[in-house]
């Protein structure tokens, strides 16, 4: 009797699976749309953000190395300054070395040989992308704290300081970009 009891209990639990199974209601055409349409923009947005990732990441990278450029341009000055000596002159040049430069001028720093040159002719792009120019100002101190004035005041000149500007500039995505680093070279020599 056990065993009739439980042939008829499986029976009983299959039947009614089945009939689960038969009954169970699927996924209506509205719902199946609905869903798609989520998808869809759920992976248009990683998709954007992804894009906006890339790009974000490119222009990083160019400013980075337009930066590393730039400091590049004051080390080079730097370094030109090292191996001269200064020349001071009145007449609206101040020199590094035997190099004449006349003041807010535009220079760019290029490599002859094995070491650095300031040439007033424009060497074109480096890398095909960048442009890199170095200009020179006159600076002042405050004779009481002998620091450099925000504003050049001929009357306080410190005849053995300059004021480096490197500029680096290039095209991304159509609008101009550019970095700018300041720095102050001195004649350690005086």
């Amino acid at each position: 009797m056990d065993r009739y009891l439980r042939e008829h209990q499986f029976l009983q639990a299959n039947l009614n699976y089945n009939n689960m199974i038969l009954h169970q209601k699927g996924f209506s055409a509205a719902e199946l749309i609905i869903a798609i349409f989520v998808l869809t923009i759920v992976s248009t947005s990683f998709y954007e953000i992804a894009v906006l990732s890339l790009k974000i990441s490119k222009e990083n990278k160019n400013e980075m190395k337009a930066a590393y450029l730039a400091e590049e341009g004051i080390e080079a000055v730097r370094n030109i300054r090292d191996q001269v000596a200064w020349i001071d002159a009145d007449d609206g040049k101040t020199g590094i070395g035997e190099f004449d430069i006349d003041l807010n001028d535009t220079y760019y720093p290029i490599i002859s040989g094995n070491s650095w040159e300031l040439t007033s002719i424009d060497p074109g792009p480096i890398n095909n992308r960048f442009n890199r120019k170095v200009v020179f100002k006159k600076l002042s101190r405050d004779p009481d704290t002998g620091d450099i004035e925000d504003v050049y005041n001929s009357v306080n000149d410190d005849e053995n300081s300059r004021k480096i500007i490197t500029i680096v500039t290039w095209q991304e995505n159509g609008k101009d970009k550019d970095v700018t680093l300041i720095s102050y070279l001195t004649n350690f020599n005086y």
